[in-house]
């Protein structure tokens, strides 16, 4: 089977727009603490301390990290594998590799279903491979981890589910 690859290419301008707000704020308050016969100036740096921490999380959360989702031939096998690659500035590494066979469920998240699957993940550990804050592509991926179910946060094509759905199809036919 030939390797399938998805880049999501997102706007980030929520992301954007709350660092900005947060530096904004960050700042404001930090010249604020200098005004003479402020009683407690201390309480307005430490809110620029907090303004500054939103930025740096938004930032290396949101902002200089991205993720690629590729389907490729597994190493010791004839299996296909969904590998998940991060990339922050230059550097890739390979957060996820999991085998399709071990896949149980494939849902894209919709308004109307969220809440329901959301609740559902409860029950398992939640892996979110995306780096938007609200990604309009995003599904839930159930798989076997050990002998216990674990989910996938991920931002996916159609292209993407096809496969990972087909795969699963064609377990089931069997």
């Amino acid at each position: 089977m030939t390797p399938y690859e998805y880049h999501p290419t997102p706007e980030k301008r929520k992301e954007k727009l709350l660092t900005a707000f947060f530096f904004s704020l960050a700042v404001l308050f930090f010249a604020a603490a200098y005004f003479p016969g402020l009683p407690v100036p201390w309480v307005l740096q430490l809110l620029s301390v907090a303004g500054f921490g939103a930025c740096i999380y938004l930032v290396s959360r949101y902002l200089v990290k991205s993720f690629s989702y590729r389907l490729e031939e597994s190493t010791y096998g004839d299996a296909e594998e969904l590998v998940i690659v991060e990339k922050t500035g230059k550097r890739m590494r390979t957060v996820c590799r999991i085998a399709v066979s071990d896949v149980q469920s494939a849902e894209r998240i919709t308004r109307a279903n969220r809440k329901a699957l959301l609740k559902k993940t409860g029950k398992g550990r939640v892996y979110c491979y995306q780096a938007q804050m609200e990604p309009t592509d995003h599904c839930l991926i159930s798989f076997l981890e050990g002998e216990d179910t674990s989910y996938l946060l991920i931002s996916a094509d159609d292209g993407l589910m096809d496969r990972i759905l087909a795969h699963q199809k064609a377990i089931f036919v069997l």
